[in-house]
């Protein structure tokens, strides 16, 4: 096996596969997606709160602001470049703290901020900024508030966001789109075009054209799941830890896909299968849309293996032991699939497929 032929072959994978029609719908549906939800759920255009901060001398509020999970904090070095990214809209609110303003609310001296403010933003936004920056100035001036708010949850307190709901079927989405469809649609073109059975007696080996193949969808799916994890603001603490967890699933994705390839002939009987398939693949996703539904039975199911460990790392609450138990079990379906591939190569080597 030449990892030399590999590469070339990927390579024209990537140039013919490029203008198929396949090809272009599986990058542009899970930006397609992502937006339409973020629109229905109204957070396409809307972003954390952001308060510009510049200190003319040290200040506990710089600290207090940044350990805050209302808005996002940005230090700036000079009243000038607050006043741009202002005026440009990198935050809602820009504020400077004069000096001693720790020692003068302290002494009950009143002080003024001098602030300025981005006209775009959204009043939420500005709102959410004046009220918890006035609760840490009275932390700081040691005034308790007049009153306590307790929250207290109204139905179910298990309960996620509809959004954070959709999520898990974006992710699959766009994991197994590409995965699936790209191998598989390949080899139907292969087969259809008789170039396979051509390939076969030229010094390729029929391991390099599966290999590129897989090659080929995996890179796909994992460019459009990165694209769905961006634009839903959704890489977490744990980039790296994501992305492998995303990179045991595109293998998945795509040892399916050649699977498929290998024995489906048209796209037709193709889409009925994914139809079919799709409880398979999806259930795990429908117990986070439905939580009614015991997550317990989502275990049953392969895809549980992958999509558990995402949306634990994309919600910012791992369980590193259930993680690493969820992410090798991930691995070893990996293993069995690829063995399964290796068989399936070794018969089509003996022209056992596609006679």
């Amino acid at each position: 096996m030449s990892f030399k032929n590999i590469l070339i072959l990927s390579k024209k994978e990537f140039i013919v596969g490029s203008k198929s029609f396949i090809f272009i719908w599986v990058l542009i549906m899970p930006i397609l997606l992502s937006f339409i939800m973020s629109l229905l759920f109204g957070t396409f255009f809307s972003r954390s709160p952001r308060l510009g901060l510049y200190a003319e001398s040290p200040s506990q509020i710089l600290e207090i602001a940044e350990d805050t999970k209302a808005f996002v904090t940005i230090k700036y070095n000079s009243v000038q470049d607050l006043k741009d990214a202002v005026s440009k809209g990198r935050v809602d609110i820009g504020v400077v703290i004069p000096k001693n303003f720790d020692e003068d609310v302290k002494e009950g001296i009143r002080v003024n901020l001098e602030s300025y403010v981005f006209g775009e933003s959204y009043a939420r936004n500005r709102a959410i900024i004046v009220t918890v920056l006035g609760n840490i100035i009275r932390e700081i001036a040691g005034q308790e508030l007049p009153i306590n708010v307790i929250s207290l949850n109204v139905g179910d307190e298990t309960s996620m966001p509809l959004k954070d709901r959709f999520f898990p079927f974006l992710v699959l989405m766009a994991i197994f789109f590409g995965g699936l469809l790209i191998p598989s649609t390949s080899f139907m073109e292969e087969k259809r075009r008789k170039t396979l059975n051509a390939l076969m007696t030229t010094p390729l080996e029929v391991s390099e054209v599966v290999i590129s193949k897989i090659i080929t969808g995996s890179v796909v799916a994992l460019v459009s799941a990165i694209f769905t994890l961006l634009l839903n603001n959704a890489f977490g603490n744990y980039p790296l830890y994501l992305i492998l967890i995303i990179i045991l699933g595109v293998l998945m994705a795509s040892f399916a896909g050649v699977m498929l390839g290998f024995y489906i002939k048209d796209f037709a009987m193709l889409i009925s299968v994914m139809k079919l398939g799709g409880i398979v693949l999806y259930f795990p996703a429908i117990v986070y849309l439905f939580p009614q539904i015991p997550k317990i039975v989502a275990k049953f199911f392969p895809t549980y293996y992958l999509l558990e460990p995402i949306v634990e790392l994309t919600k910012r609450n791992v369980n590193f032991s259930s993680f690493w138990v969820n992410t090798t079990i991930c691995f070893i379906l990996d293993i069995v699939l690829g063995v399964v591939v290796f068989l399936q190569v070794k018969k089509l080597e003996r022209g056992e497929l596609f006679s």
